[in-house]
C-alpha cells in the first residue's frame, strides 16, 4: 500500500510506471531521472517528504498514485496524514529538523551573516552533472574556518539534505531565495556557539 511514509526509491522500484505521474505532478521529481538521485535522495526521502519540496499536499500526491495502480484512497493512513503536526499542520517545515530556520520568512539565527557567506555550490548543477552534492557540500564546510559560511544554492527544497547534515553535526538556516529558489546556508557548531 502506498503511504506518506514509503520511500521514493521503494515506489518506484515497486511501481516504476508511477514516475510519470509524479513527473505530470510536479516537474520538480523529474529530476528522480537521474540515477544518482534515484540511488541517494530517493533511497532516504518519504513521499511525504518528496510532497513538501514540490509544493504539492500530500493527501493529493498519495490519492493521485493510488488511483492510478488500483489501491483504495479512503484509508485511515491517509487521513492521518493531513493531521496537524504542532501548529504547523502537514507542512513539511515542521519535520525539519528543530535547529534548523527552515521556514521562508524565518529570523535568522544569531550566527547567520550575509558578509560571512564566502563560498557557493550550485548544487542542481552538481546534480545535473550526475552526482550528488553531499559529499562536495561536507568536504567544503569542513575546509572552511568557523567564521565563514558556505551558501548551497538548489531549486527545490532540499529537506534529505538538511536531514544529513544536520546529523552530521552542522547549524543550517535554509530560506527561500527571489527567484523561488532556496539557499541553504551551513556552517559549523562551534560558529554557531558565537554571537
Amino acid at each position: 500500500m502506498i503511504t506518506p511514509e514509503m520511500k521514493v526509491g521503494t515506489l518506484l522500484d515497486t511501481f516504476p510506471e508511477l514516475e510519470s505521474v509524479l513527473v505530470e505532478m510536479a516537474p520538480a521529481f523529474k529530476k528522480l531521472q537521474n540515477p544518482i538521485l534515484r540511488k541517494t535522495v530517493a533511497k532516504v526521502a518519504t513521499l511525504e517528504k518528496a510532497a513538501g519540496m514540490a509544493n504539492i499536499p500530500v493527501r493529493d500526491l498519495i490519492i493521485k498514485l493510488r488511483t492510478v495502480i488500483g489501491q483504495p484512497t479512503s484509508d485511515q493512513d491517509l487521513d492521518q496524514s493531513e493531521a496537524p503536526r504542532g501548529s504547523a499542520g502537514a507542512d513539511l517545515t515542521s519535520m525539519a529538523p528543530a535547529t534548523m530556520q527552515s521556514e521562508p520568512d524565518a529570523h535568522p539565527p544569531s550566527w547567520f551573516a550575509e558578509d560571512r557567506v564566502r563560498e557557493t555550490i550550485d548544487a542542481d548543477a552538481i546534480l545535473g552533472a550526475g552526482e550528488t552534492p553531499i559529499s562536495t557540500i561536507v568536504q567544503s564546510v569542513k575546509a572552511l574556518n568557523e567564521k565563514v559560511i558556505l551558501r548551497v544554492t538548489i531549486h527545490f527544497k532540499p529537506i534529505p539534505m538538511i536531514e544529513m547534515l544536520e546529523q552530521q553535526g552542522f547549524q543550517l538556516y535554509c530560506r527561500r531565495a527571489l527567484d523561488n529558489s532556496y539557499e541553504l546556508f551551513i556552517c559549523t557548531k562551534n560558529e554557531s556557539m558565537q554571537t
